[in-house]
């Protein structure tokens, strides 16, 4: 379907005499309707994205992308604005953003609200359509308005992220050493287009991102540079998963940092001690994060007072469970039972990780559980035998009776694109190995639906 730019432009111009102080000012009212291709505009988090570059032009700027230093310039104004970063410079002064523009499919895209909030344009979204009108009048913010007519999400959830490797771990292929050759976009190379699709991408973060602290007394104590948040924000991740047994790894300093860095660059996150609040399409969302190992009463009772929370405040409770035995392919009774009692309890979907090995996907009351997504982009081993996963996306409807699941998809990935070793650069399998990941989650799921 196509959309539609309406612009409605006045346009000033200035006539000086090198003697007057003040100018004679002539106004010109313009109006265009320029029609646009698909690629101009899509939704991510809630915010409508449109193309920079058409957008910009069609209101009569001139836009330069500055490839080397990943910005972009628009002229007149001198407003210079970067990839995946939402500060922006408009003639010398710092601003900031909604949220941060991105590179996709080699096309940088802003927020609609760009135009309101910087430029100072009276901007209205509606179905698709979008009509920017008045003056620019930067300094000023313009009213915007925007209405949704359908309240849908898409969501897509992968396994464990351990970005950098354990204490004692031998050189040679170990994950600093790829990032330092290879650079930050190299990861999510071959994932990223599904992640850009959705609305929102989950992971499990597993390991503090942090140059501090100690490591503790375990056989695997993992951290990574806190510069490795960028291979999240290149992939297009937006939420990650605390609740772990690795996130303490260099003790509270390095889990303290580590929410420093993913609040300083736009990641959200939710574990133990917090809950994760994000809305979009105007759908109140709820991420629940729990380390399980139990399901005793205390373990019941602290999830139901979360639950109860959050049903105040959110439309979709999604939980994540770090749970299981690991390297087993089949979920335990805590795992069936405890996610059994969070769906009577009102959660919509049910995540799990910490088996570094795929498991099954039941159903219960018409809600999913993805008992184990397995590793995705594993730096704590180098070449594990079982290097299978997969990305599982969901998209609700929220209707006047609640929410409501619209479909799920499976989607079959290797941890790594060469076989021989873990890269650290998943890839989506095709034909045979496709097949073969989707039979093994088939095998795994029998007797988990109800």
């Amino acid at each position: 379907m196509k959309k539609k730019l309406i612009a409605i432009l006045a346009i000033c111009i200035c006539l000086w005499s090198s003697q007057a102080l003040m100018a004679d000012i002539v106004v010109t009212t313009v109006e265009k309707t320029i029609t646009m291709q698909d690629h101009t505009t899509y939704r991510k988090q809630g915010t409508t994205m449109v193309q920079a570059a058409p957008f910009l032009k069609a209101l009569g700027y001139q836009v330069t992308w500055q490839q080397k230093e990943g910005t972009f310039l628009i002229m007149p104004g001198n407003i210079v604005i970067k990839a995946n970063s939402r500060q922006a410079s408009v003639g010398g002064s710092n601003y900031y953003l909604e949220t941060a523009p991105v590179v996709k499919d080699g096309r940088v895209y802003i927020p609609l609200k760009f135009f309101s909030d910087f430029l100072g344009y009276n901007v209205v979204y509606k179905d698709g359509q979008m009509n920017i009108s008045g003056t620019e009048n930067i300094g000023k913010t313009g009213k915007y308005e925007e209405e949704i007519s359908e309240k849908r999400i898409t969501l897509s959830a992968a396994g464990d992220f351990t970005l950098g490797y354990y204490k004692g771990q031998s050189r040679g292929g170990r994950f600093d050493e790829v990032a330092k050759a290879n650079g930050y976009a190299y990861f999510m190379k071959n994932v990223k287009s599904i992640f850009e699709e959705d609305d929102l991408t989950i992971v499990n973060l597993e390991g503090p991102l942090t140059t501090r602290g100690s490591a503790a007394e375990k056989e695997f104590a993992i951290r990574g540079l806190p510069e490795y948040i960028k291979i999240l924000q290149l992939g297009d991740i937006e939420v990650v998963n605390l609740a772990n047994n690795h996130s303490k790894d260099y003790g509270n300093v390095g889990y303290t940092d580590t929410k420093s860095v993913l609040t300083k660059n736009q990641i959200g996150y939710f574990g133990s001690d917090q809950t994760y609040y994000i809305t979009i399409n105007d759908i109140r969302i709820a991420l629940i994060g729990e380390s399980a190992w139990s399901n005793d009463q205390g373990m019941k009772n602290k999830l139901k007072k979360r639950i109860t929370e959050a049903k105040a405040k959110a439309d979709l409770i999604i939980i994540e469970f770090h749970w299981g035995i690991e390297r087993e392919n089949i979920p335990n009774k805590v795992q069936q039972d405890l996610a059994k009692y969070v769906i009577d309890q009102g959660a919509h979907l049910v995540l799990g990780s910490h088996p570094h090995v795929i498991q099954g996907i039941g159903s219960y009351k018409g809600a999913n559980i993805v008992y184990s997504m397995g590793n995705f982009c594993f730096g704590a081993n180098k070449n594990p035998d079982d290097k299978d996963t997969f990305i599982y996306r969901e998209t609700f409807v929220l209707t006047k009776d609640g929410i409501v699941s619209e479909g799920n998809e499976i989607i079959p990935c290797s941890i790594s694109s060469v076989s021989n070793r873990n890269n650290y650069q998943p890839k989506v399998l095709t034909g045979a190995d496709k097949e073969r990941v989707l039979k093994r989650i088939e095998k795994y799921s029998k007797g988990l639906k109800n």
